[in-house]
Order: C-alpha cells, then sequence, then structure tokens
C-alpha cells in the first residue's frame, strides 16, 4: 500500500508547485498581445492628460476599474481581460463625450480655473484650490446625472472661487517665492547648468521690483512679473537637474538624442502617431505640429458637430416635452368629458328609473304591466274595453287612458309606438285591422286630448302576430287583447 501513496504524494507535490509557480505576463507582453487592453491603456493616459476624470468623474472611475480588471485578467493570461477592455473603452468614450459636455457648459468656470492655475494658484494655496476642485467635481456629477439647472445656478459661484484664487495669488508674496527660488538655484550652482534661463528669472524679478518702485498699488502687475520669475527659476532648476542626471548617466551625445527622442514618442502615442525620426529635426517639428493642428482642428470640428446635435436634441427634447404635455392635455380633457358623460348617463339612468317606479305605481295589475326595457318604458295595456269587433274607446277608457298621457308626460323628449294586439279569434284580416284602427284611436287620443306632439306619435297594428300568452285560455286571450305604449329616450 505504501508503495502507491509514495508516487501519489509526489505527483501532487509536482501539482501544486506547478500551479504556484505560473508564470504572470509583464506589461509590455500583455500590451502587446491584448489589443483591447492596449488600446484603453492608451486612451486612460490620453484622458487623464485632457482631464475627462475631472469633467466626467463618475463615468472616467468606472472605465478605471474595468482597465484594473482587465489588466488582472490579461496578466494572468486569460482572455477575459480583452472583455473587460472592451466595455471600458465604451465606459471611456461616454466619458469622453459627457466631458464635452461639460466643458462646453462650465466653460467660463474652465477659463477662470487655467487662469488661477497659470499664476500658481494651486501651489500658493493648495488647500483653497482643492476645496475649489472637490466644488467643480461636484458641479461635473451633477451633470453627469443630467441635473443642469442647478449647475447653471451654482457655476458663477465655481467661477468666482477659482478668480478669487487668481487674484489673492496675484496679490501674494510671489516675490518673495520667486527670491527665495533663484537663491535656491544659485545656492544649486543652477547657473552653471541653465545660465540664460536663471537670468531671465532674475530680469523678470528685477521688473517686478521695478514696476513697484514706480507705482505701489500696481501689484497686479508686479506679481504678474514675479510669478513669470517663479517659473523660470524652476525651470532653470529643472534644466539643471536634467542635465546632471545626463551627466552622472554618463549619456553619450547620441544618447541624449534618443533619450529626446522618446519623450517625442510617447507624448505623440495617444494620437497613433510615431515621429519619422528619419527626418531632418525640423521636418520631424514640422510634421509633428501638423499633426498637432491637424488634431486642433478635428476637435473644433467635433465641438461645433457636438454643439449642432445639442442643440438639435435639446429642440427634440423641447418638442417631445410640448407634445407629451399637450398629450397629457387631451389625455385630461378626454378623461373629463368621460367622466362628465359617464356622470350625465348615471343621473339619466337614475331619473329614468325613477320615473319608471312612478309609471309603475301608477297602473294596477288589471290596467296594465309596466317594463322597463334599457332606457325605454314599456306600458302593456291590457285593461282596454273595446265592443266586440269595435275600435271605439269608451269612457270607462278614460283613467286608464289619462294615467298613459301622465306617463308620457315625465318623458318630454322621447317618442312614442303605440301598436294594437288581438288574441287568435276570427281572421287574420279581421284581427289585423282591428289592431291597427284600436292603435290609431289610441294615438288619436293620446295627440287630441292628451295633448301628445303628433309627430311625437306613431302607431300600429299587428294582430294576433304577437302573443304574449296562450290564446287556449280566457286569461291568455285577454293578455293579448292589449294596446301597448313604448316610450323611446333616446
Amino acid at each position: 500500500m505504501k508503495q502507491f501513496i509514495l508516487p501519489i504524494a509526489m505527483g501532487l507535490t509536482v501539482l501544486t508547485a506547478g500551479c504556484s509557480n505560473q508564470q504572470l505576463l509583464s506589461p509590455e507582453t500583455v500590451m502587446s498581445q491584448y489589443q483591447n487592453v492596449a488600446q484603453l491603456d492608451a486612451a486612460i493616459k490620453s484622458a487623464l492628460n485632457t482631464e475627462v476624470n475631472v469633467f466626467s468623474p463618475e463615468n472616467f472611475k468606472e472605465a478605471k476599474k474595468l482597465q484594473d480588471e482587465a489588466m488582472k485578467w490579461a496578466t494572468a493570461g486569460d482572455d477575459k481581460g480583452e472583455g473587460f477592455a472592451a466595455q471600458g473603452l465604451k465606459a471611456l468614450d461616454k466619458a469622453v463625450q459627457q466631458a464635452a459636455v461639460a466643458r462646453d457648459e462650465l466653460s467660463q468656470v474652465i477659463s477662470a480655473r487655467s487662469k488661477a492655475k497659470s499664476v500658481g494658484a494651486d501651489k500658493r494655496f493648495p488647500e483653497r484650490f482643492k476645496d475649489a476642485e472637490n466644488t467643480l467635481r461636484d458641479a461635473t456629477e451633477l451633470l453627469e446625472k443630467g441635473k443642469v439647472s442647478k449647475v447653471r445656478n451654482d457655476k458663477t459661484e465655481i467661477r468666482n472661487i477659482y478668480s478669487g484664487l487668481e487674484l489673492d495669488t496675484l496679490k501674494g508674496d510671489a516675490a518673495d517665492q520667486a527670491k527665495k527660488a533663484i537663491q535656491n538655484a544659485l545656492k544649486n550652482d543652477v547657473d552653471d547648468y541653465a545660465p540664460k534661463t536663471l537670468a531671465q528669472a532674475q530680469s523678470e524679478l528685477a521688473l517686478s521690483q521695478q514696476v513697484l518702485e514706480a507705482d505701489r498699488n500696481d501689484t497686479e502687475k508686479a506679481a504678474a512679473h514675479a510669478f513669470q520669475a517663479l517659473k523660470k527659476a524652476d525651470r532653470a532648476t529643472q534644466i539643471a537637474e536634467t542635465i546632471k542626471e545626463f551627466k552622472q548617466s554618463k549619456l553619450s551625445d547620441e544618447d541624449i538624442v534618443l533619450w529626446h527622442q522618446s519623450q517625442l514618442e510617447q507624448i505623440f502615442v495617444p494620437l497613433n502617431t510615431t515621429p519619422d525620426f528619419s527626418q531632418r529635426n525640423k521636418d520631424v517639428v514640422i510634421s509633428l505640429t501638423g499633426i498637432l493642428a491637424n488634431q486642433v482642428s478635428s476637435k473644433k470640428k467635433l465641438e461645433a458637430e457636438f454643439a449642432l446635435t445639442e442643440a438639435q436634441k435639446n429642440e427634440q427634447i423641447a418638442q417631445l416635452q410640448a407634445q407629451y404635455a399637450q398629450l397629457t392635455t387631451d389625455k385630461e380633457t378626454s378623461l373629463a368629458a368621460v367622466q362628465a358623460q359617464a356622470d350625465l348617463e348615471r343621473r339619466q339612468q337614475a331619473e329614468i328609473k325613477a320615473k319608471f317606479t312612478k309609471v309603475q305605481n301608477m297602473f294596477n295589475k288589471d290596467e296594465a304591466e309596466v317594463y322597463q326595457q334599457g332606457n325605454n318604458v314599456l306600458i302593456r295595456a291590457q285593461g282596454f274595453s273595446f265592443n266586440s269587433g269595435d275600435s271605439e274607446i269608451q269612457s270607462s277608457n278614460f283613467p286608464l287612458l289619462n294615467k298613459i298621457v301622465e306617463s308620457i308626460k315625465l318623458f318630454p323628449a322621447s317618442t312614442v309606438q303605440v301598436s294594437g294586439h288581438t288574441d287568435n279569434k276570427g281572421s287574420d284580416a279581421l284581427n289585423q285591422k282591428l289592431s291597427e284602427d284600436r292603435a290609431s284611436k289610441v294615438a288619436q287620443f293620446l295627440a287630441d286630448i292628451g295633448g301628445v306632439e303628433s309627430h311625437r306619435l306613431t302607431h300600429e297594428g299587428y294582430g294576433k302576430a304577437r302573443p304574449v300568452a296562450s290564446n287556449e285560455t280566457a286569461e291568455g286571450r285577454a293578455a293579448n287583447r292589449r294596446v301597448e305604449i313604448l316610450i323611446i329616450n333616446q
């Protein structure tokens, strides 16, 4: 048994060791092997250079999150990284588009911000500038959420924050900072490496002092010269540091030129452009300047197209909102009309029901039966007394006729159909004529005596064709010998 355990244990050891020693890909290998990951990496760097993270922070954060996920899988050699990178490119494209919207909406704020940075407000008042940046970020986040009106109310205040920083910087101790920077540069022998640039810094500081000597109140102009002195002193220091690095690295002249060219290559990576250093340096500069000019032109064109599209979109939104408002109004009007009609019909139904009950209560069972047929009222009057084979109305029928007239008057807008009916005794022709004559006489009474307008009245005889009971019994035949008055309500 032990002979089998040993090989299995050794196999597990080898397998475990193999898993733990899996090689991760280097960043360079990842970029060369995974196209989407490389594109996203370059696009993220370009977006950072154009501060997309400032003007569309949430969308950029999503893109960066997807980039981290893509790098994790790609570094492990898993193709899932390409999928995450593709999602990241879409998220970043959304961020770039939203950033363009924010720049357009906050153009005055951005201008004030640039001026504040140009005079060194971010270095002079770092905490205040950080607060201003947080306020700007809050505004761009609101724009991402579509809260444009809120941002429009606040952007003047944000612009004033940056303008205040610019003014306070110009009125601050820029001259003292410039003096200290120049002194530190001289102390570190910067004049041995960058004498021209340091001399320019000293000249700007002298101009600052001359302005104040000429007019003590012209602090802004003096501060501007002092700030230029500070920038040139810092530039001279950086030049000196770069030269020292070259000397310490013992770079040859060729190495320095190659380093310079590699810097240019890195700058143009986001544009998918590689400078052609086989040309003269002058021609390289002209070529790269042309590329940048085309990019600027394309950017302006895209901004113009975006502005036009945005205007068209806003117009369409306004039209849709107007249409929606009209549809809402029409819907409310229609609903109100339907409700009003329903209320009217309910009132009419209630009124008809009340009148029907009143009519029903007028007649006893020997006179007539009353039925409601929808909005109509049917009086089936079997209580008429006619001589056999005669259609003349007897005086004994007047009380019944008066009740019928009173019933009709309850419905002044109605029309009235009078129909005569007989039992099956006698010939068809006789019964037909008899029913017609009796219906005619009743209709005439309603008009002449009852005062019902003649144009509202029609009459018809049906003979024995419409029995309501069996003609086999005396009771049935009595029920069939009737006059019906149908009050029709439209």
